[in-house]
């Protein structure tokens, strides 16, 4: 038997390379198997489209008899149609064979699984609308065995973006971003692993929509695992650094897939440039060496390096990535500005902070007993707090051992310390002269300021006419931190 898998090997070697056109599963599936190197694997996924094939039977034909008898049995399994067309099965006509435009599509949540049992599966409808490649689906129609790309790849999509003005390239830079992680949410909701998220799996459609493609390499997680094993797979230099740091079989995980879209992200952002640079990238990536010198907002900077961070427990999950600030618009903004302003722990922060204050004066430090030093009661008569309501708001905030009040104001400090708007009284009392300067000169006393002049002052055209948020342009961030910090919903 395997006599015959060979033979119809080398007899359809020419043939196989140009009917092969499930290449990454059957990649997959020889690496998974061992029957491809490491080498042989990289150079077919890095190949394009239009050269993988070919790359994939070379490697077939140099692999000797075991890897030939291998490839027919997964090609037997994936496209059998194949197989049955070359040994002279006439049961499928051309006007069957499937056409394909573009080799992606946007992965419905409740169809994921499905699609991971079948990822060969590149059957879409042609897309009338169609501008760029119109004239070239009519020959798909005659040639079934050819395969488009969408209207372009990102590369070339940047190519075109180049020639506009700098506040669309901007605005459709953004939309590239967030509509690639929105796609890579939509795998993660399904506990999918992408693995081999690169620029080339970045496509445009006719309507300027960005689709994660190609999910050759895609994994579904087992029920209650955060972790799928397999042989090593994705792109040289667009991989996690767990993964590289691993031998033989790796474990890819969620954050994995993240820190590569952070790299992503900033390729897309900084046109065309990796974090991790160009020489030594795989070391560098090992090692969390990286430079963001070629994007200049510092709110982008921000995420991608939460994403890139080196350690997987330290980067956001994707859901925390798509609420980061970066994607906050001016209506957002105000909503934050609102919703953590109206926590007990804002409109009580004056009065915290001379709780706080008063503890420090008594010597009490966060590790000894409160009690020991000054009872709450205690507190609150030497701080004249009468109102039994206000007692009991305050006591839910800080808890009886006090652990909340030392966390809430060692976190606003460390937040504030070097930032811009560490002495923001100064700067807002000249714009506002009723400022409250009794608030603490941190981070939660400036959103007490802020929140209370967009609500209760209604001067939301003042914060453009005075450029507040330019002023404090890494507020937000900061801010997010904090809330992510003291696990505070928003």
């Amino acid at each position: 038997m395997e006599r015959h898998h060979i033979e119809f090997v080398d007899r359809h070697y020419e043939a196989l390379i140009q009917r092969v056109t499930s290449v990454m599963p059957i990649t997959d599936k020889l690496y998974d198997n061992g029957k491809l190197t490491w080498t042989q694997n990289s150079k077919i996924t890095n190949a394009t489209k239009m050269t993988q094939s070919t790359e994939l039977l070379k490697a077939v034909k140099s692999g000797g008899p075991a890897v030939k008898s291998a490839f027919y049995k997964i090609l037997q399994e994936i496209k059998p149609d194949v197989i049955q067309e070359l040994e002279g099965s006439s049961l499928q006509t051309a006007d069957d064979k499937r056409v394909t435009e573009c080799y992606h599509h946007k992965v419905p949540t409740e169809n994921v699984q499905d699609k991971m049992d079948r990822p060969d599966d590149d059957v879409i409808r042609c897309n009338p609308s169609s501008i760029k490649h119109r004239h070239k689906i009519e020959e798909l129609k005659k040639d079934p065995s050819k395969k488009q790309l969408c209207e372009y790849d990102i590369e070339d999509y940047m190519d075109d973006l180049r020639q506009q003005e700098q506040k669309d390239i901007d605005n459709a830079l953004m939309k590239i971003v967030k509509e690639t992680l929105l796609g890579l949410q939509v795998l993660h909701h399904a506990d999918v692993v992408h693995r081999d998220i690169k620029p080339r799996n970045v496509l445009i459609d006719s309507g300027k929509n960005a689709r994660l493609a190609d999910f050759g390499l895609s994994r579904k997680l087992e029920e209650g695992r955060s972790t799928v094993h397999t042989f090593r797979a994705g792109t040289r230099g667009w991989e996690a650094t767990e993964i590289l740091n691993q031998s033989e079989k790796s474990g890819y995980k969620k954050s994995s897939d993240i820190q590569v879209a952070g790299m992503l992200v900033y390729y897309i952002l900084s046109d065309g440039k990796h974090p991790f640079g160009d020489i030594d990238r795989e070391v560098n990536i090992k090692n969390g060496n990286y430079s963001l010198e070629h994007v200049q907002d510092i709110v982008a900077k921000d995420l991608i390096e939460w994403m890139i961070n080196k350690e997987p427990a330290e980067r956001l999950t994707v859901d925390e990535v798509l609420r980061h600030p970066f994607f906050w618009d001016d209506y957002r903004k105000d909503a934050v500005l609102r919703k953590l302003g109206d926590r007990a722990e804002i409109q009580n922060y004056e009065t915290l902070a001379k709780l706080h204050n008063l503890y420090i004066e008594k010597e009490h430090t966060e590790e000894s007993d409160p009690t020991a030093t000054l009872t709450i009661d205690e507190a609150f008569s030497e701080l004249n707090i009468k109102i039994e309501k206000k007692r009991r708001d305050i006591l839910a905030i800080v808890g009886e051992d006090l652990k909340n009040l030392w966390k809430l104001f060692k976190t606003a400090k460390e937040a504030t310390e070097g930032k811009t708007f560490s002495n923001w009284k100064s700067q807002l009392s000249e714009i506002w002269k009723d400022t409250n300067k009794r608030l603490p000169e941190d981070i939660l006393g400036l959103l007490r300021v802020l929140r209370n002049k967009l609500v209760h002052g209604n001067v939301r055209n003042e914060f453009e006419e005075n450029n507040i948020f330019g002023l404090f342009p890494d507020f937000f961030i900061t801010l997010y931190r904090v809330a992510k910090d003291l696990d505070w919903d928003y």
